[in-house]
């Protein structure tokens, strides 16, 4: 029998409590800073879509070892809350016909309240089919040109 291999991403349907990701994630970057030199100050996170959420989450369970976030196209894991004191930045991106715009552009008022440093990058071509190679090379050239900004 296949098992599936999926991330917690707080899909209803994923919501089986044997999977911890965020612990697994926190043990692999705790062995990977015990077998390389890793400057704290440098340790970020990414994901896209479902993956987003699951580096949200990282990002915020682990304020300690993750300096910041970027996420594309979703935001935090479903029904999770912005700390207070989230302690990340965050850098996000969505399409305009991406359905989770609405979502990213709430997120970004509500880092914008709490004072949490961030950026929402939004682009012309959103759909899930229109994704390319292109639009790969834009977010690698954004993260560049932006991260190092907001730190």
């Amino acid at each position: 029998m296949h098992r599936r291999r999926i991330w917690r991403d707080g899909r209803p349907e994923i919501r089986s409590t044997q999977i911890d990701d965020v612990a697994f994630l926190t043990a692999l970057l705790d062995q990977v800073e015990k077998d390389y030199a890793v400057d704290p100050k440098r340790v970020y996170v990414t994901g896209f879509s479902g993956g987003a959420r699951v580096a949200s989450g990282m990002g915020l369970a682990s304020r300690d070892q993750v300096t910041g976030v970027a996420a594309f196209g979703a935001g935090l894991p479903n029904g999770a809350r912005l700390p207070k004191e989230a302690g990340v930045l965050f850098f996000a991106g969505a399409g305009l016909d991406d359905f989770n715009l609405p979502e990213m552009r709430q997120l970004a008022a509500d880092l914008d309240a709490a004072a949490i440093p961030n950026r929402l990058e939004i682009w012309d071509q959103a759909s899930w089919e229109q994704y390319s190679e292109q639009q790969e090379q834009h977010f690698a050239d954004l993260s560049e040109e932006i991260l190092p900004g907001i730190l």
